[in-house]
């Protein structure tokens, strides 16, 4: 089956380069026409968003009137004490270097760790991905984050490479094919890139 994992377009937290994960920003005018300039060559069905508005803000610029289906489990990290700020602000912060010189792996104070957000995710992505599978459909399209599209590739994609690795700009993703393979392990393969560079 195809998939194709697209990031919301720009927020103001996003150009302040501020770590966005849990709070619930609109898209700014940059992000609107980057969603409204995209010109996807997909017409889905439906289109799968997180809870947060950004999200199906982009999908309803990208694909209007195509019906969003809002799973809260793929809802960006939670940064918790480091929600909102950007990394200038932190650059003191004893909690803060600790989490940036331990490779942004462990917890955030009073939010998620990298571990428990790709957990999260992957349980949501992959129970989707099943159900599509199982009802015969072809393709499924996600309009998401940033962070949960590097939770998603860099656990499922085929060639494996790092979690940052799979960084991508607003309004960019990639496309892929889903499968299981005899184990039932979920991956993805044929990633190419979507969306102009």
């Amino acid at each position: 089956m195809k998939v194709t994992l697209i990031r919301h377009g720009e927020t103001p937290g996003n150009a302040m380069l501020r770590y966005i994960g849990r709070t619930d920003e609109p898209l700014s005018p940059v992000g609107c026409r980057q969603a409204a300039g995209a010109a996807p060559d997909l017409l889905p069905s439906k289109v799968f968003v997180s809870s947060l508005r950004r999200t199906s803000e982009t999908a309803g610029l990208l694909f209007p009137g195509v019906p969003q289906t809002t799973v809260p489990g793929l809802d960006e990290m939670d940064f918790g004490s480091f929600e909102g700020q950007a990394f200038t602000d932190m650059e003191s912060d004893p909690l803060y270097r600790l989490w940036v010189d331990g490779g942004c792996e462990g917890g955030c104070p009073g939010g998620e760790s990298r571990e428990d957000f790709i957990n999260r995710v992957l349980n949501a992505f992959e129970e989707i991905i099943r159900h599509e599978i199982a009802s015969g459909s072809k393709e499924a399209v996600f309009v998401v984050h940033g962070g949960t599209i590097m939770a998603i590739m860099s656990r499922c994609a085929v060639p494996a490479r790092d979690y940052f690795a799979w960084s991508v700009k607003n309004c960019r993703g990639y496309e892929c094919e889903a499968g299981f393979s005899p184990t039932g392990r979920l991956f993805l393969a044929d990633v190419v890139k979507w969306g102009a560079e």
